[in-house]
């Protein structure tokens, strides 16, 4: 048995536009003249003591020796009474001589800044004339897209427009955006490790195989947003609920008890027949005694009894689902159905003119449908602004690539193996001690709610639900003490740091977790200047996360067989967990977007306010769960051992009950400088500075794009910074490309990072020219994503 599997399919994301893109115009030339000044600069610094100590012992009169001070201090020539040949005439020659260099360089600079300033504006007014990135502009953001418009026509040439401009660029052209029309993803094969044809590879035998030929991207799939299809559903369940011969299905946080029904904290006392009724499952008002009719009109009138339409959160063809479960209720609400069976055929007519039709009439489109679900009162109105968590489009896309025999050669992955298992096995380390203090939270904020050490799981949440919830996406403090331990390797000052597989492990070996778990990394590939391939890891993720874009992509067929595959893992997740008996059972919660959803593990489902698409007699309520507090554990109410699965979302419960989430910080908890860490071959860390408040307030101070220039210029040469980085400033969701060579990426991060109390700063690692995906529309960043089972090499 391997001690690390991964999964036969991968997915390769990456950038939409070629990271070429990113590199402005002229760059760089400005810079040469900074760097020229900087040094005169620090030359005139040197000199300066000595020549006041020169002046001090000559005889001038009061007011002149003031007013040489003053021009000493602001580097500016000085012309002193001197006897020719004295060492004091020598010195302030060759001061004049620094400063007509000084004053000759920074002249140069402000005349190249000006010039690539100029060639910046008109490469970004070029670039976002576009069709394809005023499309890609567009679906991101409405009102960006109308601004950027009015500044490729030249209309809106602020520098503020001008910097709205560059951040497009950076991160359309260097982010691995997921599953969006201008960031598409592909899956490709992992073949077995001894499938590989001919000889083994050499070393400098590529990571990624496909035909350099074919096009990056692919066609595009268009499909409705999920608070659409949720809303679309509550609005038509409403209607239909008039008809007395719809079936109604209790709300997923009512339970049904022997006295009546409770929500929350509040019992509603219902007669015994009803009560009876409701258990069986849904209930059709025309069905029921007259006498309890009344009852139940007012149980649908506060949403406790509603029509069951919404596809399940895990569906991949939510529009089918809905217009099925619609046409389902026609002779019980004729009426209501036939209405709204027009408006979904109207809505999908509506949507495939969207996916069809180029720019700009695709924007027409979008707008008419926008208007079209307005009229239904479905509009994006009130959505919340700029969450990566919740759709602001009324449609979604995605684009899977267009790259032909897309595979990884194994055999070269494999050399890499043993660095890969020990650094997901320390973050799986981490994992275990943020899971030992969400259970120590989960504790002792049980034994406040008064609850008896075996209760429901449904009366636990709601007990909790008045404590704040600890966020444990930052870690915990038990967790980050383990990284002290990676002094040992990576010594304060180093700035390269290569350990093997074996010394790392035996730094962790006392903590390091015997249990398998599933986790989800993402690896970019370097070419190196030597023409090897080398990986970098990036984020880990829990569970398996390619699913959420593999899914859709693949045909029935493929998903089956990794259902297949996912099962194998369930059960020895499940086994390890809670014990041989152990059923694998997947939380399902309510999705908010088009792109991400769980998969659900073979084995049960534990419904959470989303719906499972599992038949009914293999999904759970919260009602139906026990929790036991000494040790911590679920079970069914007839006592059969639950293992909760790795899925999202990660709140602190599923922490504490489940099996290890390696979901959290990616790298240790950062002073002033973290090293590049290798270990086996394999780049665990980039190397990384920490901006303190002195360091970014000198680069808000900047007046000027050229005194932005100058002063990154400054701190790259203190901090021994590369070129090409990204920088995230505090407060910002998401770090930005800046090549900090270009006068116009350097006033940008001026004003990004304007108010900040700090950033971090990462080299770019593959760099501009260590990419390897190499196709017909040009070189690409990328990443790949696969999810890998991890167990105990003992």
């Amino acid at each position: 048995m391997s001690d690390m599997e991964i999964l036969p399919l991968f997915v390769l994301r990456g950038a939409g536009f070629p990271v070429t893109d990113a590199l402005l115009p002229a760059a760089g030339t400005a810079h040469a003249d900074v760097a020229r000044a900087r040094s005169l600069l620090t030359r005139l610094d040197a000199l300066h003591p000595a020549l006041l100590s020169l002046l001090a012992d000559q005889q001038l009169e009061r007011p002149e020796r003031r007013r040489l001070r003053r021009r000493l201090a602001s580097r500016t020539a000085v012309d002193p009474a001197l006897p020719p040949g004295t060492p004091a005439a020598a010195s302030v020659a060759r001061w004049n001589a620094l400063v007509a260099e000084l004053d000759e360089a920074r002249a140069r600079a402000a005349r190249g800044c000006a010039a690539e300033l100029d060639a910046a504006q008109e490469y970004l007014r070029a670039w976002h004339a576009r069709p394809r990135t005023a499309e890609a502009v567009w679906f991101s953001s409405h009102s960006a897209a109308s601004g950027l418009e009015a500044y490729a026509r030249g209309t809106q040439l602020s520098g503020t427009t001008r910097r709205v401009a560059l951040r497009y660029l950076q991160r359309l052209a260097t982010k691995n955006e997921t599953t969006s029309f201008f960031g598409p993803f592909q899956y490709g094969e992992v073949p077995a490790q001894d499938t590989g044809p001919g000889p083994a590879p050499g070393p400098g035998a590529p990571t990624l195989v496909f035909d350099p030929a074919s096009p990056r991207h692919g066609a595009p799939t268009t499909f409705l947003a999920r608070y659409v299809i949720d809303g679309l559903a509550d609005r038509i369940g409403q209607e239909c609920a008039g008809s007395e011969r719809t079936p109604l299905s209790l709300h997923p946080l009512a339970r049904v008890h022997d006295r009546g029904l409770r929500v929350a904290d509040r019992d509603i006392a219902l007669p015994a027949p009803l009560l009876r009724v409701l258990r069986a499952g849904p209930v059709v008002p025309a069905d029921l005694p007259p006498s309890h009719r009344g009852a139940v009109a007012k149980l649908a009138r506060a949403g406790l009894l509603r029509p069951r339409l919404a596809p399940a959160s895990t569906s991949l063809t939510e529009q089918a689902d809905l217009r099925a479960a619609v046409a389902g209720l026609h002779d019980a609400a004729p009426g209501p159905v036939t209405a709204w069976l027009e408006r979904l055929d109207a809505l999908e007519e509506s949507v495939e003119r969207v996916r069809s039709s180029g720019w700009p009439e695709r924007r027409t489109e979008a707008a008419e449908l926008a208007a079209l679900l307005d009229g239904y009162g479905l509009g994006a109105t009130g959505r919340p602004a700029g969450s990566l968590y919740a759709d602001r489009q009324p449609v979604y896309e995605e684009c899977v690539g267009g790259l032909r025999g897309l595979s990884l050669d194994r055999r070269v992955l494999d050399r890499s193996q043993d660095a890969l298992h020990t650094v997901l096995r320390v973050h799986a380390a981490y994992a275990a001690r943020v899971r030992e203090d969400a259970a120590s939270w989960l504790r002792l904020h049980w034994e406040k709610t008064g609850l008896p050490a075996r209760t429901g799981l449904y009366d636990l949440l709601e007990g909790l639900q008045q404590y704040p919830q600890p966020d444990y996406r930052d870690g915990s403090p038990g967790a980050d003490a383990l990284w002290e331990r990676l002094d040992v390797l990576a010594p304060a000052g180093s700035r390269r740091v290569e350990v093997t597989a074996r010394q790392l492990a035996a730094v962790f070996a006392d903590v390091l977790p015997a249990e398998p778990f599933v986790c989800s990394p993402d690896l970019m590939v370097r070419r190196t200047p030597a023409g090897t391939d080398q990986l970098v890891v990036g984020e880990i993720h829990h569970g398996i996360q390619p699913w959420s874009w593999l899914a859709r992509a693949l045909p029935e067929e493929r998903r089956s067989a990794l259902r297949r595959t996912v099962g194998t893992w369930a059960a020895e997740l499940a086994r390890h967990q809670a014990g041989e008996d152990a059923v694998p059972v997947t939380l399902v919660e309510p999705r908010f977007t088009g792109k991400t959803f769980t998969l659900e593990y073979p084995g049960l489902a534990l419904e959470r306010m989303g719906r499972s698409a599992l038949p009914r007699d293999q999904v759970l309520g919260l009602h139906d769960v026990t929790v036991d507090r000494d040790p911590l554990a679920l079970r069914t109410t007839d006592g059969v051992p639950l293992a909760l699965m790795p899925t999202s979302p990660v709140g602190p419960l599923s922490r504490a009950l489940g099996g290890l989430a390696l979901w959290g910080p990616r790298t240790p908890p950062l002073r002033e400088h973290r090293p590049r860490v290798t270990v086996g071959g394999v780049v665990w860390f980039r190397e990384t500075w920490r901006l303190g408040a002195d360091a970014v307030a000198g680069l808000t101070a900047a007046r000027t794009p050229e005194a932005a220039l100058t002063e990154a210029h400054r701190l790259r040469d203190h901090l021994g910074m590369p070129r090409f980085v990204y920088v995230k400033p505090d407060g910002e969701p998401k770090p930005v490309f800046v090549d900090l060579e270009s006068v116009a990426y350097c006033d940008m991060l001026a004003r990004l990072a304007a108010g900040s109390a700090g950033a971090v700063v990462s080299e770019m690692l593959p760099g501009p020219d260590e990419q390897v995906l190499h196709c017909a529309e040009g070189t690409f960043t990328s990443e790949l994503r696969t999810a890998v089972l991890v167990r105990n090499p003992s």
